[in-house]
């Protein structure tokens, strides 16, 4: 019972403090104090090779063959980004984790394609690799050719005695905390 107080009485001290007094003629207005400013780039995810505060992942589109055979998926990933408002940068960075990249090519419109020169870094043991690529300034999407590995983490293959119908094999994907690198090159 005493912890339930002291926790009531520092929310009413936490939620008296964000308030400022005015007197108005005889009566007392209370009004909300100026909230901080919010900062103009995002804070540093140790747990990521990602640069979004330079260029931002929006959305991706995926066209894969999965390969239950092989326990794989092999395909392409379409991310579309966006610099900040003056932003130029044409470095972007992505996390990924023993995937097979082919190629990674760019675009200004989602029509017209063009190689586009990336690196993988050496692997660490829990982040995997950083994948590099170099766009154009004006490029807005980039497509990447990749396949997985039987051992990715993020990817969770069922036989067919292990499902409901017990006839076909399952495959279900498990991304958190950062397992998603393990079958997308994303900003995970």
């Amino acid at each position: 019972m005493r912890y339930g107080q002291l926790t009531a009485a520092a929310v009413m001290c936490l939620a008296a403090g964000g308030c400022g007094e005015r007197r108005s003629g005889s009566s007392r207005v209370v009004t909300p104090s100026p909230a901080p400013a919010v900062a103009t780039h995002a804070a540093r995810d140790e747990h990521s090779y990602g640069n979004p505060a330079e260029i931002r992942v929006r959305h991706a589109d995926l066209d894969w063959d999965v390969l239950f055979d092989r326990k794989t998926v092999r395909g392409t990933a379409v991310l579309t980004v966006e610099r900040p408002p003056g932003g130029r940068a044409t470095r972007l960075a992505l996390d990924t984790r023993d995937l097979e990249v082919e190629k990674a090519e760019a675009s200004r419109d989602g029509t017209s394609w063009t190689a586009a020169p990336f690196s993988l870094s050496p692997a660490d043991k829990i982040l995997g690799s950083a994948l590099t690529i170099t766009l154009p300034e004006d490029a807005a999407r980039v497509r990447i050719t990749y396949a997985t590995r039987p051992v990715a983490s993020g990817l969770q293959w069922l036989p067919p005695p292990q499902t409901a119908g017990k006839k076909q094999p399952f495959l279900f994907t498990q991304s958190q905390a950062i397992h998603a690198r393990s079958w997308i090159p994303l900003q995970d």
